[in-house]
């Protein structure tokens, strides 16, 4: 889904107009991004955590080549979803497939 799309699922869920939506939207993601580069969590009860994560640096390998090259230390943005949030996901897409007589085994 693009951010057009999720943009109409919301102003259409919630009766507001669509750029008021977009407005949000935007002040979300870059309030969002301002405080992960400044160390900071965002955290949305019974959604996850937005958080910026350090990295160690260390040695990996130049695939074409396989000489080993030196991977400086960095912080990545980081995501990790709430209890509730897994649950949903899980129980959509993880169904357990329905037998149908044409799967089961001849007798």
């Amino acid at each position: 889904m693009y951010k057009y799309q999720l943009v109409a699922q919301i102003a259409a869920k919630t009766d507001i107009p669509y750029s008021t939506v977009e407005k949000v939207l935007d002040a979300f993601t870059e309030t969002t991004a301002e405080l992960m580069t400044r160390g900071e969590s965002v955290v949305l009860s019974g959604f996850g955590v937005f958080e910026p994560k350090s990295r160690s640096p260390r040695i990996g390998r130049n695939p074409h080549t396989g000489a080993p090259v030196e991977i400086p230390a960095r912080v990545m943005p980081s995501f990790k979803p709430a209890q509730g949030l897994k649950d949903k996901v899980s129980a959509m897409v993880y169904q357990p497939a329905s037998k149908s007589p044409r799967n089961s085994p001849a007798k």
